[in-house]
């Protein structure tokens, strides 16, 4: 075993150990504390619990079977195909990052929403006719549902993308593939981070 293996098996066991169980103990005791003050209560109603049950068991699901399958394949070089690394890879952390973008959008809509509401009385006095967007796409954009039905054609474009630039560029050898890896998968976070705190 040289270092790389060894890291590898820190790496793999901090994964499923330590940061799994974590996980779902967090899961747990949210879902607890959602039971004992019940759906209907304030701190509860706007978290929508389903999209922060997605976003923790894709997590946990990436950390036990994504990291053994790449670590596997790229470490320990298991006679697995490249191609089905890749797709792997994609399919799981692009929807890890569409829902993340999905949860920051819909906590940016909800807050706009609910400055529009708290404006809408002299909005009104100034001009009548005035239609708040927050106000009138409550019923689409400021649905998860339905943004998750919007995020499916970006979700397979990226990952016919991400497999598109695995298989013309080898990554690392190439600088271009280096550059457009970073750009799918680096920049969508960093977008959704900035999105989210300003």
């Amino acid at each position: 075993m040289d270092v790389i293996d060894v890291l590898a098996v820190i790496l793999l066991s901090f994964n499923v150990l330590v940061l799994c169980p974590l996980f779902a103990y967090y899961l747990i005791v949210y879902r607890r504390y959602e039971q004992s003050l019940g759906a209907s209560n304030p701190i509860i109603k706007h978290r929508n619990s389903r999209l922060i049950y997605a976003i923790n068991i894709l997590v946990i699901f990436i950390n036990v079977s994504e990291r053994i399958y790449m670590i596997a394949a790229k470490v320990w070089r298991a006679n697995l195909p490249e191609w089905s690394v890749d797709l792997f890879f994609s399919l799981t952390w692009w929807a890890l990052i569409l829902l993340f973008a999905i949860k920051c959008y819909h906590l940016h809509f909800l807050q706009q929403y609910n400055f529009a509401i708290a404006d809408v009385t002299w909005r009104n006095d100034i001009d009548p006719t005035e239609h708040n967007w927050y106000i009138s796409k409550r019923g689409t954009f400021g649905r998860v549902s339905y943004l998750m039905k919007i995020a499916i054609l970006p979700y397979v474009i990226c990952i016919a993308l991400d497999m598109a630039v695995d298989v013309l560029t080898p990554w690392p050898e190439s600088k271009v593939g280096v550059i457009v890896w970073f750009l799918l998968h680096v920049m969508p976070v960093l977008v959704a981070v900035y999105s989210f705190y300003s």
